[in-house]
C-alpha cells in the first residue's frame, strides 16, 4: 500500500504566523506576520469631580453677588436721575 504525498498544508504557529500556499502558476506564496498582543490602553481616569465643582460653585456665588450689586446700581440710577434725557438714560441700560 502506497501512501500518497500530501501537498504542504498552510502552517500557523504562535506568536509568528506563516502561511505557505501555491498558486496555479506553481509559485509558492509566503506570508509571514508577527502576532503581538496589542490591547487598547484603558481610558484615562476621570478627574475628581468634587475638586472641580467646589471652586466653580464659589465662582457662581460670587458672580451672583456681583450681579445683584449691578442690578441695585442700575435701579438706583434710573430712580434718581429721571430728569435726564432718554438717550442719556439708555446708555447704562445698553451696558447692562
Amino acid at each position: 500500500m502506497e501512501v500518497a504525498e500530501r501537498a504542504p498544508r498552510d502552517t500557523f504557529s504562535h506568536p509568528t504566523a506563516s502561511i505557505n500556499s501555491s498558486c496555479p502558476s506553481g509559485r509558492v506564496l509566503t506570508l509571514t506576520a508577527t502576532s503581538t498582543s496589542t490591547m487598547a490602553a484603558p481610558p484615562p481616569a476621570l478627574p475628581n469631580v468634587q475638586l472641580l465643582f467646589g471652586p466653580m460653585l464659589i465662582g457662581v456665588f460670587f458672580n451672583m453677588i456681583l450681579f445683584g450689586v449691578l442690578v441695585g446700581q442700575v435701579l438706583t440710577y434710573f430712580q434718581r436721575y429721571r430728569q435726564y434725557e432718554t438717550i442719556s438714560r439708555s446708555t447704562p441700560l445698553a451696558a447692562y
